[in-house]
């Protein structure tokens, strides 16, 4: 089969984690030797790039391949054109993936976002990553609850499959979208070759010279920055402890003003460093070099800092939500992030117990084998040659 993974505008310093979702999606597919795959990629990245240039499998297409459009189907299209005018018929426009289907002779669309492509030439797939705005609705505008929710019933309805990461997403597709369970299918993709094992650690220009966690995120609001600054002010009101936390990540968005507000209030600006967005060698020294990572996100439907922490063997604690717990596998490194003192609780905990960083560490190294072989490939090519049938 020839399979088109639909990713044309892709860029990693806006998507964040469906980035860092579709390398590992291409970073799979590209073991299997039973299937064709063209990557339509209009927005250059080298990652990408540098996967479909050592693969002998993969090939990179993009709105340039409708240029090159043969001449005997240009005149075909043209004579299509001028019947459907003088019949009176019209004709649905064809768009570019169409002629890209058709060009590659497409069998499957697969999308690794949320995002429904427009043809109708080919069975498509789309991966559908949460439904947040149903757990959290107070964090999105009437608009933008309406919006998500006509488009993940679109999804549901007219995908032939929609691919889920965890069964927490599965279940919520079923319970509020009525779903047919037949068409959703639970995979979580191997997290192997993901960045971290290509980047080459760079130290920032500045950086801090006392011990730190870090917490890799940008700052929206279901990030919860804002519970974890009141948690580092428990911690130093109950226990006099002063813990200090690097946040790297985007810093733009109007929640941050929010964030920098509170801790201006309470004086805890010197607690918080905010980098803004990093390289990659750049995250790969912070967390190296920081004493743990905390994740103390509201919602997540799977946390690459969470499995970028476990592949690193970096000590981490995280919030009790979604997937988070199945991730870390241990109980006792999980926090409530909507209660202030028992996340405190953990962060004090983990900044001044040496036993217990080393028990989170040990930690990790048990929890990777479960989150590099997870039989993905397998799975995606099952769902494959199902829905072509």
């Amino acid at each position: 089969m020839n399979i088109l993974i639909f990713i044309p505008n892709l860029d990693k310093t806006k998507v964040g984690g469906i980035w860092q979702y579709s390398v590992a999606l291409i970073n799979t597919v590209v073991e299997d030797r039973e299937n064709r795959y063209f990557i339509y990629l209009n927005h250059p990245d080298d990652e990408i790039l540098g996967i479909i240039s050592k693969s002998e499998n993969m090939q990179l297409v993009n709105n340039a391949a409708v240029l090159h459009v043969p001449l005997k189907e240009k005149i075909k299209r043209k004579f299509r054109k001028y019947s459907n005018k003088l019949f009176g018929r019209q004709a649905p426009p064809i768009s570019a993936l169409d002629l890209i289907c058709e060009e590659f002779e497409i069998d499957i669309v697969h999308c690794p976002y949320q995002f429904l492509p427009n043809t109708s030439k080919t069975k498509r797939i789309v991966t559908l990553h949460d439904v947040q705005e149903i757990h959290l609705p107070e964090f999105f505008t009437a608009e933008d609850r309406l919006y998500r929710a006509d488009v993940h019933l679109q999804l549901v309805r007219s995908a032939d499959c929609v691919l889920v990461s965890y069964n927490h997403v599965k279940n919520d597709l079923l319970k509020y979208f009525n779903a047919d369970p037949d068409t959703i299918r639970v995979v979580l993709l191997d997290m192997k070759n993901l960045w971290i094992e290509r980047a080459v650690e760079k130290a920032p220009a500045c950086y801090p010279q006392f011990p730190f966690l870090l917490y890799p995120a940008n700052v929206w609001m279901h990030k919860n920055h804002l519970g974890l600054g009141k948690a580092v002010l428990y911690v130093r009101n109950t226990f006099n402890v002063e813990i200090r936390i690097v946040c790297t990540g985007g810093n733009k968005e109007p929640w941050f003003q929010t964030v920098a507000t509170y801790l201006q209030e309470n004086n805890l600006e010197d607690n918080f460093i905010f980098t803004g967005s990093v390289t990659e060698g750049e995250l790969l020294w912070y967390y190296k070099h920081c004493r743990a990572v905390v994740v103390p996100t509201l919602y997540e439907a799977g946390s690459f800092p969470l499995v970028e922490s476990i592949l690193l063997q970096v000590p981490v604690i995280c919030s009790n939500v979604t997937s988070l717990p199945e991730t870390i596998g241990d109980l006792k490194f999980l926090f409530n992030p909507t209660d202030t003192r028992d996340m405190g609780s953990s962060l004090h905990r983990i900044w001044t117990d040496d036993s217990f960083l080393e028990e989170s560490r040990a930690n990790t190294v048990i929890q990777t084998p479960k989150i590099t072989s997870t039989g993905a490939l397998k799975i995606l090519k099952e769902t494959y040659k199902n829905i072509m049938k």
